[in-house]
Formats: structure tokens, sequence, C-alpha cells
């Protein structure tokens, strides 16, 4: 097949958004639609699936068994996903599609080179077409979804989730995923509705219900969480769905203000899931509300751990650890022992070094320099390359009366380490005279002692 010259122009990078299965969503935060999922069907396979197959190989597989066409449209495929694609290719692939209206292949592939063109209306069509080819396909369906929001056309895309409550309405699988897909996405009419229709086709499935409260959750529904829990028969239900359970009912009774009902089932939960954020965070609450102050000092340090470096959650989270200690009388080996279990759980060097340096300075902030001191140095001995944390160990340092040559030292690898950095170059700078006069002093005083020594 003869290639030409004039490519298809590149109409954005608009990556995938993550989709959840139903194993992970109990998990999963909320985020708006600002990227649309699945831009075709590799990464609807590869999100879904975990499928490695390449979308090229995906797509011949299952399409005309003509050798010559085959090996057509695998090229066509190929040159999609390398954005590549011609136009007598395009023209080639939507004449493959008139001459094969329910190929659901063909339809997805023309879907994926419109979209590519620029031309979202022709590619929603497509994908819609590919769709109503078959509609038990899930991944289809996910793509002609994810076009209808891309072209911001509310009608279709509640039309689409209309008629997949009925395609699909004896998959509970199916919906589950349809569900986790839509909480994902922050839209939780459509995660609630589907989860309803996976309850109606599998009200004894643990996950699906588990699912079901995760939406209650996220809704804000605390007494209709506790309501379903109470449908659970514990003796039919693994110990990590137990878990799971506990941690529901644990999060909801702490939102209805019940923090002394709450303390024990998210007790269950943390011993079970202690690297859950939303657990720890909850456990955490639960504890200070009552005033197990000294309880909640290993949760507090955790959930400081598992804080990401980029947001306010950092500060907040020392915020809420300040006062704790405050009214904590705890000894340092208790102190090491905790972060020595919590730096096991995290295993990533780099997760545990920024874990250091974040405890060494709520350490520093309330007082416990000596503390601070041994933070910091295992955060450095982790990660060498971070100025600010040699910086901080300096001035901890100072408060401590270290040796001023060991802190001089430390301000320079804060400078060899982040030159640019403004508060290191002005700390680097205040050593360097501190250092000068002090070299100034002691040569003066030298000289002095050795005058009254003849």
């Amino acid at each position: 097949m003869d290639r030409q010259s004039d490519k298809l122009g590149d109409s954005g990078d608009r990556g995938p958004e993550v989709a959840a299965t139903p194993c992970v969503a109990r998990q999963m935060g909320q985020f708006s639609v600002s990227s649309v999922f699945a831009k075709g069907l590799l990464a609807l396979i590869l999100i879904l699936c975990s499928n490695s197959t390449s979308f090229a190989e995906l797509v011949v597989n299952n399409t005309s068994k003509n050798v010559n066409e085959k090996a057509q449209l695998k090229t066509i495929a190929s040159n999609i996903e390398k954005r590549e694609l011609s136009k007598s290719e395009l023209e080639q692939l939507g004449k493959f599609v008139i001459d094969h209206p329910t190929n659901v292949e063909g339809h997805t592939l023309l879907s994926r080179a419109y979209d590519l063109a620029g031309l979202q209306e022709l590619a929603l069509e497509q994908a819609i077409a590919a769709w109503e080819s078959n509609r038990k396909d899930i991944l289809t369906f996910v793509a002609a979804q994810s076009m209808a929001l891309q072209t911001a056309n509310k009608s279709i895309y509640d039309d689409l989730n209309s008629k997949a409550l009925v395609a699909f309405e004896d998959d509970f699988r199916s919906l589950n995923t349809l569900a986790a897909i839509g909480q994902k996405r922050g839209d939780s009419k459509v995660a609630r509705e589907f989860l309803q229709a996976a309850l109606r086709a599998a009200p004894d499935d643990a996950d699906t219900r588990a699912l079901y409260m995760s939406a209650l959750l996220s809704d804000h529904r605390y007494a209709d969480v506790l309501k379903q829990v109470q449908t659970f028969d514990s003796s039919k239900l693994t110990t990590q769905m137990k878990s799971v359970i506990a941690s529901f009912k644990g999060i909801a009774l702490l939102r209805l203000h019940y923090p002394h009902q709450a303390v024990g089932f998210l007790e269950e939960a943390f011993k079970s899931t202690p690297t859950n954020l939303s657990v720890c965070s909850a456990y955490f609450d639960a504890l200070v509300s009552i005033g197990r102050y000294k309880a909640a000092i290993y949760p507090g340090i955790m959930l400081l751990a598992l804080q990401p470096p980029f947001g306010d959650g950092l500060e907040k989270t020392k915020k809420k650890l300040r006062p704790v200690f405050e009214k904590t009388s705890l000894h340092s080996s208790v102190l090491q022992r905790y972060t020595k279990t919590i730096e096991d759980e995290l295993k990533d060097p780099g997760r545990v070094a920024y874990f250091n340096f974040a405890l060494a300075d709520l350490m520093d902030e309330i007082g416990n320099y000596a503390q601070a001191e041994i933070l910091f140095t295992n955060g450095l001995n982790l990660d060498r390359s971070f100025g600010r944390g040699y910086m901080r160990l300096a001035k901890v340092m100072e408060k401590l009366g270290r040796d001023p040559e060991v802190i001089n030292d430390l301000y320079k690898s804060a400078l060899e380490a982040d030159s640019k950095d403004p508060e290191i170059v002005a700390s680097y700078r205040r050593s360097a005279v501190r250092s000068a006069t002090r070299n100034s002093d002691l040569a003066h005083r030298t000289k002095t002692i050795i005058r009254s020594l003849k």
C-alpha cells in the first residue's frame, strides 16, 4: 500500500485516565474529568485488562480473514499508534468499515483515526457504532462513553449509560468496573446507578456490596453505609473483606460523631492495612477525639509517612500531630521503634528518606532536637542529593551546640547539592561569615597567648 507524505496531525496528548478494577476501587479517591479515559482500544486493554498485546495485533486478530486485508489493517493500526496515519490509509479504513458494517475492530480503528485527525464528532459516531456492533463488549462501551465526555455531549453520554444498564444487566463484574470508572471520574450518580444494577445482578457478592458502600461513603451517606454493613454475614467473609467492612463501619461512625464506637473497627482495619491513607487518617482522628494521645502517635507518624511530596497534606498532618506530641511524653527508643516499623512498611528508600526528613522537621518544630538530628542524618544517608536536608541538619546541630566546623561543612554540602536555592545560599554565606570570624578570633587569641609567654 502506497504511503503518502500528508500525515494526519496529532490532536494533542490527552493521556488516559486510570480506570480502576473492582479490587482497587474501594481505595480510590475522586477527581474531576479533566482528562478523557481511553483514547482507543490500546489504552482500554492495558488499563482494564493488563494485556500487553499491541493495538495493531489486537485489531488484526479478530478482523477479516483476508491475508492482504489483514496486513493492511495491521499497518494502519500501527500507524495510528505512532500518529503517522496518511489520508489514503484513512480512506481505505473508511471503505473497510462500509464493507463490514458490523465489524467492531474496524469501527474502533476508524474512531481512533478520526480522533487523531481532530474530528471528534465523527470519532464519537464510530465509537458508538463499534459498541452497537457488540453491546456485551465493555471495552468499546467505555471508549464510546469517553468520547461522549470528550465532546461534552451529555445527552449521548446519558443515553449510553442508560443502554449499558440494560446491556450489562446480568454481568455484575462489568457493572462493577463501569461503576469504578464512574467513581474515578467523580460521577457518583453514574457510579451509584451501575452499582445498584450490579447488586440486582449479584445481591450476595461481597465485592459488589463493598463497592456500593465505597460509593455511599464518597456521597457522605454514612447512615446508609451502616445499614449496608448490617446485611453482611461475617461468617462468610474472608479476612481481607472483614477488614474492608470494618474500615467502612469505623469511618461512617466517626463521621457521624461516634468516635468511641468507631475506634475498635478502625483499629482492626489499621492492623490489616496500615498503609491505607483513609484508614490511617480516620484511626488517628478517632484516637485523638477520645483523648488517647499516646496510642495516636504511631498511626499519626504513619499518616505523615503516607503523605505525598506535593500539595498541603504534609503541613496539615504536621499541624495535627504537633499538639499530640506536646501532650505525650514518648521515650526516644519508642519513637525509634515506631520509625523502624514504618520504614519496613514503606520499603522504598526514596519514600523512607522523605519520611525521615518530614518527621525530623516535626521534631525540630516541637523542640526535640536530638531526635531531629538522628532523623535528618538517617534521611541524608539514604538521599545525599537533598540540599535542604543538610541545611536543616546544620541548623538543628547549631541548636544543640555541636562543632561549628562540622556545621559549616554541612552548609557547604547543602550548597553543593543545590546551589540555586536562595535559602541555602543565604545560610551558607552566614555560616561562612561566622566561620571567618571564629578563625580571626582564634588567631587573635593565639597571638595574645604567645606574647604573654615571652
